[in-house]
C-alpha cells in the first residue's frame, strides 16, 4: 500500500480505501477505458477503485 499512497495524493488513496477497509493489497487492472487498481484484503478481492497503477 506504500507504493499506492506514493504514487497519489494522501487524500485520493484515502477516498479509494474507504470502499474497502482495510485493504491490505492492490494489483494494476487494465480496463478497456482507463488502467484501475483491484484493492484485496486477506488476499481476496474487495473493490475496484479509480487509481492510476501506472502514473
Amino acid at each position: 500500500m506504500s507504493k499506492l499512497r506514493a504514487m497519489h495524493p494522501e487524500a485520493k488513496v484515502a477516498a479509494a480505501l474507504t470502499q474497502c477497509e482495510g485493504a491490505d493489497a492492490w494489483l494494476p487492472m487494465m480496463a478497456s477505458v482507463a488502467p484501475k487498481v483491484v484493492l484485496l484484503k486477506n488476499s481476496a478481492y474487495c473493490a475496484i477503485v479509480d487509481l492510476d497503477p501506472w502514473p
